[in-house]
């Protein structure tokens, strides 16, 4: 078969059934590659009889509550841990995972390591925009603190990713700032552009809001600024979708009518807002393939996860990483 991946099957909010269900459905579609699931011992009923889906019972779970050092070194026996140690002794290429952050990026980091010439490694995930053309952007809260020298290693993760997500070649990256003007920002930020200035692929500066109007592959920024960048757009897509339905709702008999006539819009512009549509976010930089999904994935997000990973794994991200970061950012061959 080749190729195998693995889904750690606790840890989410809505349990391992719309997991098992997302892997059905990409399973279905997708022939060169065998899933192991890792879960309870009372979740192998849900995965029995699936064709190249394999099921690993294990005693413990890592949950929410759990600190993740401790839960990650204490629980050895967990879905997380026993997934992220098939991805150490290569019987899995990579697993995702919709349980703690803290936890899935501990372990990562504990198990595999960094790859040789990583500083640091980051969080990144995929990004709509009005445009229609997504971009990537990270660290989206791994590193809180960072140092310049961490930029370049970020923005190579970067590009290696974007590259085999969305299949474009010698993607152009950006440093989040409060302004485009050379002169602005913080000194964190001034000496990371000095640095990045040094690759050709590397445009200078975008503001918070201008990336949401597509044409930027790649924008790297510190964990803190990326923590409050992302949870700040979930809480203003919330709001303004909160108050178009509340004045859709008091506008009367013709604002029913019209939001009804608009309804395919509307669900258009949901689906390419939502978190489902791209799955998981990975943990780039250790010597494994680690995604994050999202805790309250559903089937329709634990497809769209699995097929990421898929797609990551089959385009050696990894080994792909590794080469980059030998030759300085610069693509072999």
């Amino acid at each position: 078969m080749g190729l195998t991946v693995a889904v750690d099957l606790r840890g989410g909010d809505l349990g391992p059934q719309p997991l098992i269900e997302g892997i059905k459905r990409f399973l279905a579609e997708t022939e060169d590659v065998e899933v192991i699931a890792y879960g309870l011992q009372s979740d192998a009923p849900l995965a029995t009889g699936v064709h190249r889906l394999f099921f690993r019972g294990c005693e413990e779970e890592i949950t929410t509550h759990d600190k993740p050092t401790q839960a990650v070194k204490g629980k050895k026996n967990s879905t997380l841990v026993c997934g992220i140690e098939a991805v150490k002794s290569k019987e899995a290429y990579g697993i995702v995972s919709p349980g703690n952050t803290g936890a899935v990026l501990t372990a990562a980091y504990l198990l595999l390591g960094r790859i040789k010439g990583v500083k640091r490694p980051l969080l990144m995930a995929p990004m709509p925009t009005l445009s229609g053309e997504p971009f990537v952007f990270g660290d989206l809260g791994a590193n809180a603190d960072v140092r310049a020298d961490f930029f370049p290693g970020f923005a190579i993760l970067g590009r290696v990713y974007y590259e085999l997500l969305f299949g474009k070649e010698n993607p152009s990256v950006y440093l989040l700032n409060i302004g485009e003007e050379e002169e602005k920002g913080r000194q964190l930020v001034k000496e990371a552009r000095e640095l990045l200035d040094a690759y050709p692929w590397f445009k200078g500066y975008v503001e918070p809001h201008a990336v949401w109007e597509g044409g930027y592959d790649v924008v790297v920024t510190d964990g803190f600024s990326g923590n409050v960048f992302l949870k700040t757009a979930e809480g203003v897509s919330h709001a303004v979708t909160g108050v178009l339905k509340e004045e859709i709702m008091r506008g009367g008999i013709m604002s029913k009518i019209g939001a009804l006539m608009l309804k395919n819009a509307f669900k258009e512009m949901k689906k390419r807002f939502d978190y489902k549509t791209y799955g998981g976010a990975p943990f780039l930089g250790v010597r494994g393939l680690v995604m994050k999904m999202h805790g309250r994935s559903d089937a329709d997000a634990a497809y769209s996860a699995v097929k990421a990973l898929y797609r990551l794994a089959k385009g050696d991200i990894v080994g792909r990483i590794e080469e980059r970061i030998e030759s300085g950012g610069v693509r072999s061959g």
